[in-house]
């Protein structure tokens, strides 16, 4: 196996037939975005050499979206709204939608889902939740904190992230 300068890894087989692995050197190349390799070759018959050069072509298939934990904080009686996608981030810069809540697909229009606790949040595709309580917490002794949590996933049109 040679190390190539780009961090990929060629094998060169005695019979000229070479197996190439990016080894990890594009991933983070954008979606549909080439680069271009190119390593030196030699081949000998024993007395004489001819040199050349081999150029692969890398085409991006850019990464999946990464979601990111989020927390706000309210009251037992109020409705929070706020956005969870916005510390979410997609390795190509695209847009990302919310696509499931708690295993629930989100609508076009946005969709309601009941969280285990009692408490509803409604979820839109961009990524803005309006989370309400609900009356589940109503008699919360004062200065009690009860946290709540649900599972979302964003997906930028081509994978996803939890």
């Amino acid at each position: 196996t040679v190390p190539l300068d780009s961090g990929a890894e060629v094998l060169v087989y005695p019979n000229g037939t070479i197996e190439y692995d990016p080894n990890g050197a594009f991933d983070s190349l954008p979606d549909g975005v080439t680069a271009e390799d190119c390593f030196p070759y030699t081949v000998s018959d024993g007395s004489m050499e001819a040199s050349g050069e081999v150029c692969i072509m890398i085409v991006g298939e850019g990464g999946p979206p990464v979601a990111d934990d989020d927390s706000e904080t309210t009251s037992a009686d109020m409705t929070v709204t706020t956005n969870i996608v916005l510390n979410d981030s997609d390795p190509d810069g695209d847009d990302l939608t919310v696509t499931i809540v708690e295993g629930e697909p989100i609508g076009s229009d946005g969709t309601s889902v009941p969280l285990d606790s009692g408490a509803e949040v409604m979820v839109y595709p961009n990524g803005t939740i309006e989370y309400d309580p609900n009356g589940v917490y109503d008699s919360l002794q004062e200065g009690v904190t009860v946290e709540d949590c649900f599972d979302y996933t964003v997906s930028d049109g081509s994978g996803s992230a939890t």
